[in-house]
């Protein structure tokens, strides 16, 4: 990860540069500018990692000018950023109160990482048995692009800065898409889309850098994946990317556990 998101204690969102569906947000002026992400992409990634990170709490109230001042914007970036929340269940739209956050409940995270494993899984097998040259030349790029991500610079930011997973997130996800469209079978890549829709990836990336295993997770396990799709080793492809998912489940449930966030109806916290 070479690049770092500002807090949004630190400074307000740069405005896009030129009305395009992709803009350019600045960074601090010692780093590179972030790409490929939207002002309403950058504004729905910090409030995400604010809810996990317990600053914003379950049941506390999202008032859209708050927001737009916070972050130096107009209203459309802050809606849009709202919606994206909501797709991904971190907010509900409550009448005559607005947008209230939630957490999944610690049984959804549970459901949704056991059916990916499973999932993703099979994905895999289905991948060794379709596999060419391409794919393995776009798997290696994709790794390449990971390592780059999650390589070390003295400028880097710490762990605990949620702003580190941006990127590694894309490109984690990126590596796992290859797989998917490479199976082959549309209704399971749909399915498996609907479930990354459940639960933000991005915080998976930022807890398991806080854990300390991110070299483990987000390097040598996926390299080992690439690694029996090479070899159209469809049944340790398939384990591989299993005990992956189920790796990432144990230290995101750990990381909540521990920092208590978890919505009341579960009846965990």
């Amino acid at each position: 990860m070479t690049r770092r998101v500002p807090r949004p204690s630190e400074e307000p969102l740069a405005r896009a540069r030129a009305p395009r569906k992709t803009a350019r947000v600045e960074a601090p002026v010692e780093e590179a500018p972030l790409e490929t992400t939207s002002l309403a992409d950058e504004i729905a990634f910090r409030l995400q990692a604010a809810i996990v990170a317990r600053t914003l709490r379950p049941g506390e109230r999202l008032r859209q000018e708050e927001l737009c001042r916070r972050f130096n914007v107009s209203r459309t970036p802050v809606r849009e950023a709202l919606r994206k929340l909501q797709a991904l269940q971190l907010v509900t739209m409550v009448p005559n109160r607005g947008t209230i956050v939630r957490v999944p409940t610690r049984h959804e995270i549970v459901e949704v990482y056991d059916l990916r494993a499973e999932l993703e899984g099979y994905a895999a097998r289905c991948a060794c048995a379709r596999a060419s040259t391409e794919t393995d030349r776009a798997l290696a790029a994709a790794m390449g692009t990971l390592r780059r991500r999650r390589g070390s610079r003295k400028d880097a930011p710490p762990a605990s800065d949620p702003g580190l997973s941006i990127d590694v997130s894309v490109a984690v996800r990126g590596f796992h898409h290859i797989i998917q469209d490479c199976a082959g079978n549309e209704r399971l890549v749909r399915m498996i889309r609907d479930l990354e829709t459940s639960f933000p990836g991005n915080y998976c990336c930022h807890e398991i850098d806080l854990s300390g295993e991110a070299k483990v997770v987000q390097v040598d396990e996926h390299d080992a994946i690439r690694a029996a799709i090479r070899a159209r080793d469809g049944a340790a492809a398939q384990q591989l990317m299993r005990d992956h998912i189920l790796h990432s489940k144990q230290l995101l449930l750990a990381h909540m556990d521990e920092h208590g966030v978890w919505f009341a109806e579960d009846g965990e916290a």
